[in-house]
């Protein structure tokens, strides 16, 4: 059991020092010792001992000193098991290092089925060289509402650095992250009842993810459930790996739609498949970030609607911004530089850019499925061939070394339409007030009986 003395000010290795009136962590100021579990002291030898100690006290904190503690299996391939109303913390990332085993092919830190937990200022290290299997994770969770896991490094795991997977993720504030040298995705959302809610990632570095073999789209960051993330850096893709990815629904459930993504780098990556955003579901907001040397920079698939996309430079990627199969997204003041194709738009329906640029060898490519699809305003004068357009009913307006086209689509006014300069008809037909549109007269009598039918015809007088 944790000693109950009332301290005032405490002081535990020269590493953690103490107050009654000092906030060791956000909402927490401890008033009693028996709130605080050090791991391997007061008789309490283990990191388990220590949290379980604290959850059957009313929960607290459980602190872990400096150094390097072996994971071992303790059961179900779990190394150490989160407790609910329990947060362990330790001396920072590099001091505290929380190491699995050799051969132990279990999951360092699992918070499964309980609430008010969280993971701050260690490293998780999963010994991928040592162990085997694709299923072990750095830190693994199911069923867990308001979890915390904040200034902690994992790295080389054998499967996710953080797979948040099994039942309903709720509350989940991921901050200050960094992930490097993962066998599989850096960060994994699962959503299987589709009832995923308020997440949030901030300040969040991966890196080098992906490496194990014989897997294939390995993500960065892998969401599903709506989140919110702001502050990303990825690195080191795989030949067909994603940075960030917002996916369909698995089984019917919600996917990663209306997530937001800001602030963010993504980079590295030219050979194979690689993709810097992948928008697989609908309304997902992307703006504010800078994507270098990927195949693709952003990318709609899965006939994903209402996806918008602003502020964004794709630098040096074959492909900048391509709508692969998607309805109604919006870019806007978004850069191509370089590569083959800037903006592309195949299985393509009434999307939208705006005050795009590009310097690619082909600005705008529209293909044969590209429908409706409208270009406002932008720089193209950079590329080699400004527009390729293959579509059906693509709409030029106003964009530069583009020739702007008609609108083809019918004009309905409901008032007057008053020009200020010439009106230009390039049509076979024309009608008006109500009158069916018919084709230009030839071989009309210059006389009144001829004049007056042609006007007729055109219905500009009455018969």
């Amino acid at each position: 059991m944790g000693r109950t003395d009332d301290f005032q000010d405490i002081t535990v290795k020269g590493n953690i020092s103490l107050s009654a009136t000092t906030t060791i962590l956000p909402g927490f100021t401890p008033a009693r010792i028996a709130e605080i579990r050090i791991a391997g002291e007061s008789g309490i030898e283990t990191i388990q001992a220590a949290i379980d100690d604290a959850n059957s006290n009313g929960g607290g904190y459980v602190f872990i000193p400096a150094g390097t503690y072996t994971i071992t299996d303790s059961g179900s391939s779990v190394g150490i098991r989160l407790k609910s109303n329990v947060y362990i913390v330790g001396a920072g990332i590099g001091r505290t290092i929380l190491k699995l085993g050799n051969s132990e092919n279990s999951h360092v830190i699992q918070a499964s089925g309980i609430s008010n937990t969280g993971v701050f200022n260690l490293t998780v290290d999963g010994n991928r060289s040592n162990n085997t299997g694709v299923g072990v994770h750095g830190i693994r969770s199911g069923g867990v509402t308001t979890f915390h896991i904040d200034n902690v490094e994992v790295k080389e795991t054998r499967g996710y650095g953080i797979g948040l997977e099994t039942g309903d993720q709720i509350g989940i504030y991921l901050r200050n992250l960094y992930i490097n040298n993962v066998g599989r995705d850096g960060i994994d959302f699962k959503n299987p009842n589709g009832l995923n809610d308020a997440i949030f990632l901030s300040n969040i570095r991966v890196e080098d993810f992906g490496l194990g073999s014989g897997l294939t789209g390995q993500k960065g960051v892998d969401i599903r459930g709506p989140a919110v993330i702001n502050g990303l850096f990825v690195n080191g893709f795989s030949s067909d790996g994603r940075g960030v990815a917002f996916n369909l629904t698995v089984a019917g459930a919600f996917g990663g739609r209306r997530s937001s993504l800001s602030n963010f780098h993504l980079e590295t990556g030219t050979t194979g498949t690689t993709i810097g955003v992948e928008a697989g579901n609908d309304w997902v907001a992307v703006s504010n970030g800078y994507i270098r040397n990927l195949v693709t920079g952003w990318k709609v698939v899965g006939n994903a609607q209402g996806n918008s996309i602003t502020n964004v430079t794709c630098d040096g990627c074959t492909t900048g911004f391509h709508v692969s199969d998607g309805d109604l997204a919006a870019l806007s003041n978004v850069i191509a530089s370089g590569g083959t194709t800037g903006f592309q738009f195949t299985t393509a329906i009434r999307n939208t850019l705006v005050n795009g640029r590009a310097t690619s060898t082909t600005g705008i490519l529209v293909d044969a499925g590209g429908t409706d699809n409208v270009i406002i305003g932008g720089n193209y004068t950079g590329s080699t061939t400004p527009l390729t357009d293959n579509g059906t009913n693509t709409q030029v307006i106003a964009a530069d070394d583009i020739t702007p086209n008609v609108i083809r689509r019918d004009l309905n006014l409901l008032g007057d339409l008053e020009l200020d300069g010439d009106l230009n008809h390039d049509g076979t037909n024309v009608g008006f007030y109500g009158t069916a549109p018919t084709a230009q007269q030839t071989g009309v009598a210059v006389s009144s009986a001829g004049i007056h039918a042609a006007l007729v015809s055109l219905g500009l007088i009455t018969a």
